[in-house]
């Protein structure tokens, strides 16, 4: 299940992490276990659709995006077994990797307003 919640908690432990600093970017890497769109995605995946059904990953980097955080990010599908035959892959993971970049923060103007 998804926390929002955990995501405030990371990006408030991200700011206070010395390494991370405002304004370059940092990695991060986010796995879904068989997410509700997952079994979609790989049929129109192998339809060779230009469709993008995967409302999951989309709604963590709204999550994300709410936070303050700039993102960008590529999905993979994976199989958590190993299958010889890479015909018979049964994805059943979503894997996002992630870039992440807190905003620098602009300095305040005496007077305004916030």
């Amino acid at each position: 299940s998804f926390d929002p919640g955990e995501l405030q908690d990371a990006a408030e432990d991200a700011e206070d992490h010395s390494r991370i600093v405002r304004g370059l970017a940092f990695p991060a890497q986010i796995t879904m276990l068989r997410p509700a769109t997952l079994l979609s995605t790989l049929q129109f995946a192998a339809e060779e659709s230009l469709w993008h059904p995967d409302f999951a990953s989309s709604c963590v980097a709204a999550a994300v995006r709410d936070l303050g955080i700039e993102s960008s990010y590529l999905e993979f599908m994976l199989d958590s077994q190993y299958r010889e035959n890479p015909l018979d892959f049964q994805g059943d993971q979503v894997l996002l990797d992630m870039q992440m970049r807190l905003p620098e923060r602009r300095p305040r103007v005496p007077g305004g307003g916030g």
